[in-house]
C-alpha cells in the first residue's frame, strides 16, 4: 500500500501543534547523533532527521518518496522485511541487526539498526521507530583484522608453529592441533593437569624446565625453553617453547601465551654437520700421520737397502766372505720384501676404496685356507719365540667366497699377533660354523692388549695406537682396514676383543649364505 503526504499530516495531526510532545519527538530526533526515522508498519517513513540524511545522501522528501526496499542491500532485504513482521506480529519489541544501506550515489554503508514498536495507547502499533548507526569504518576494520588474521594462519601454518595458553584462574589451557601432535598427545584425552605435560618431557630436562617456569612466573622474564620430549613411541622430539606472562595490575600472573617449534631437524643437522667436521678433521689428522708414519716405514727399509748395498759397491765390505755377503744380501732381501709389502698394502686399500676392487668368486675349503697361512706365519712365530694354536671344528662347510682375500684376511690378522705378542705367547687360530649363523674365524693372542677406547681407531686406515715417533712396532697401519673392507665386501663384520695386558681377539663373521654344504666327513685341523 503506498503511503503518501496524507499519511505523514495525519500522524503530524495527532501532535498537538506547538505542544510539548511535539516539541520534544523533534528535539529527540533532530538532535540524535545516530540516523532516526519514524516508518510505518510497511516500510516507509514519515519522519527522518538530518543526521539519516547526511549518511544517505538524500533530502528528506526523496527518502519519503522511497520504500526501505530501495534503500536496502539486495542480499539484506529478506532480514528487514523480518524485522517489520516481527514487530507487525507483536512477537517482539525490539529487534537489532546490522545491514548494508544504499546511498544516493550508488554506494552503501554499514549500519547497525534498531526497529522499535511505537504503540497507541491501546497498546496497538502505530508506527515503527528506526535507528541507523554507521558502523562502516568499524566493518572495514574487521575485514583488515579478519585479512591480518589470515595471513597470521598461514604463517602459522608455514612455519609449523603451535599456539597455546593457559589461564591461571580458570585453569583453562587451550592448544591448537599443532601443540598436541609435537608433543605426541591425544586432544581427544584432554588431561591438562602439569602431570601429563611434565611426564612427557624428558626426565634429565625436567629441573631445567621447571625452575624457568618458576623464575617466569616470579617475574624474571620470560618462559623460554628448549627441552626434550619423549614420543609414546619412544622417539626424542626437541621443542623450543617460547612465552610471555600476561599479569594483573597488582604482579599476579594472570595468563601464559606462548608458542611451541619443532627443533628436532635442525638439531640432527648440527649434530651431523659437526659430525661431518669431526670426521673431516680426524681424515686431515689421518693424512698428516699417514705422510709421517709412511716417511718412517719407506725410509727404514729403503735406508738398510742403500746402505748395505752401497757397503758392498764400494768395496767397504770384502765381498769374498761369503758369509759376509749372504747376510748383507738377506737384510737387503728383508727390506725389500718389507717395502713391497707396504706398498701392497696400500694398492690394496687404494683399489677397495675406489670401488675397483671385485670379488673373484669360487667355492674353496677354509681349512686347507688356514693350513697355508698358517705354513707361511709358523717360521716368523717361531723365530719370535711364540707357540701356534688350533681350534678347528670338524664339520666345516666349504666357502663361497674370493679365495685370495681370504688368503689376505688371515695373513693379516695372524701377522698382527704375532707383531703384538711378546716372546713366550700364544697365538689360536679358530673356525667354527653354524647353519644359521654362519662362520666365524678368529685369531686370538696373549699379547700387548688394546683399550676400549682404541678399538675403533683400528678400523681406520693408517690407525696406530703408539705415536709415530715412538712407536715400538713396524708397519704402516693398514692390515685391519684391509681386513675390514674384505669382510664387509663378502657381507660379514668384523670385531675385537681386547683389553691391555689381555691379549686380543678378532673375530670374523661371515654370512651362512655362503657356506655351500656341510661335509660328510672332517678332514682334521692343519
Amino acid at each position: 500500500m503506498d503511503i503518501g503526504v496524507g499519511d505523514r499530516q495525519q500522524w503530524r495531526a495527532g501532535l498537538q501543534p506547538g505542544s510539548d510532545s511535539e516539541a520534544t519527538l523533534n528535539s529527540i530526533i533532530e538532535h540524535s547523533p545516530s540516523g532516526m526515522a519514524l516508518a510505518t508498519s510497511q516500510g516507509r517513513c514519515l519522519r527522518v532527521n538530518r543526521a539519516l540524511c547526511d549518511l544517505l545522501g538524500y533530502t528528506p522528501e526523496e527518502i519519503y518518496d522511497l520504500h526501505f526496499r530501495a534503500l536496502t542491500h539486495t542480499d539484506d532485504v529478506a532480514d528487514s522485511e523480518n524485522a517489520y513482521r516481527l514487530l507487525n506480529d507483536n512477537q517482539t519489541e525490539r529487534h537489532h541487526a546490522e545491514k548494508r544501506y544504499r546511498r544516493k550515489d550508488g554506494s552503501y554503508l554499514w549500519a547497525a539498526v534498531v526497529w522499535s514498536a511505537a504503540r497507541s495507547a491501546s497498546g496497538t502499533m502505530a508506527n515503527i521507530v528506526v535507528q541507523i548507526t554507521d558502523i562502516t569504518a568499524h566493518k572495514q576494520h574487521e575485514a583488515e583484522l579478519e585479512e591480518l588474521a589470515e595471513y597470521l594462519r598461514l604463517a602459522i601454518q608455514a612455519s609449523q608453529i603451535g599456539i597455546w595458553s593457559y589461564d591461571f584462574e580458570s585453569r583453562e589451557f587451550i592448544a591448537d592441533a599443532r601443540v598436541w601432535e609435537l608433543w605426541g598427545r591425544d586432544p581427544l584425552i584432554p588431561d591438562n593437569s602439569a602431570n601429563a605435560w611434565m611426564a612427557r618431557i624428558h626426565p634429565e630436562d625436567r629441573d631445567m624446565v621447571m625452575t624457568r617456569y618458576k623464575a617466569a612466573l616470579d617475574g624474571h622474564g620470560s618462559f623460554e625453553t628448549e627441552h626434550r620430549v619423549v614420543l609414546p613411541n619412544g622417539r626424542i622430539r626437541h621443542i623450543r617453547v617460547q612465552s610471555v606472562v600476561q599479569r594483573h595490575e597488582d604482579g599476579r600472573p594472570r595468563k601464559l601465551i606462548g608458542t611451541n617449534a619443532d627443533e628436532t631437524d635442525r638439531i640432527e643437522m648440527a649434530r651431523y654437520l659437526q659430525r661431518a667436521k669431526d670426521e673431516a678433521e680426524a681424515a686431515n689428522r689421518a693424512k698428516s700421520m699417514f705422510l709421517a708414519n709412511m716417511s718412517h716405514e719407506l725410509r727404514t727399509p729403503l735406508n738398510a737397502i742403500i746402505g748395505f748395498s752401497d757397503a758392498m759397491k764400494s768395496g767397504i765390505v770384502n765381498v769374498t766372505n761369503e758369509s759376509l755377503v749372504r747376510s748383507y744380501s738377506a737384510d737387503i732381501h728383508a727390506s725389500g720384501q718389507h717395502l713391497l709389502g707396504i706398498i701392497n698394502d696400500l694398492l690394496d686399500l687404494s683399489r677397495i676404496e675406489s670401488g675397483k676392487f671385485t670379488l673373484n668368486e669360487s667355492s674353496f675349503d677354509l681349512r686347507d685356507v688356514i693350513n697355508d697361512v698358517v705354513n707361511v706365519i709358523r717360521r716368523e712365530a717361531t723365530a719370535a719365540g711364540l707357540r701356534l694354536d688350533f681350534d678347528i671344528a670338524e664339520n666345516v662347510p666349504a666357502f663361497c667366497g674370493d679365495e685370495r682375500a681370504v688368503r689376505q684376511i688371515m695373513f693379516n690378522l695372524l701377522s698382527n699377533a704375532v707383531k703384538f705378542t711378546q716372546p713366550g705367547g700364544c697365538i689360536t687360530c679358530g673356525l667354527q660354523a653354524e647353519p644359521r649363523t654362519g662362520l666365524r674365524l678368529w685369531v686370538s693372542d696373549t699379547g700387548i692388549g688394546i683399550a676400549a677406547a682404541d678399538i675403533p681407531r683400528l678400523m681406520q686406515p693408517f690407525a696406530q695406537i703408539d705415536n709415530v715417533y715412538k712407536r715400538q712396532f713396524q708397519g704402516a697401519g693398514l692390515g685391519l682396514a684391509i681386513v675390514r673392507s674384505l669382510v664387509e665386501m663378502h657381507g660379514g663384520a668384523v670385531g675385537i676383543a681386547s683389553a691391555p695386558g689381555k691379549g686380543t681377539t678378532v673375530n670374523v663373521m661371515l654370512p651362512a649364505d655362503r657356506m655351500i654344504a656341510f661335509p660328510a666327513a672332517a678332514t682334521g685341523a692343519p
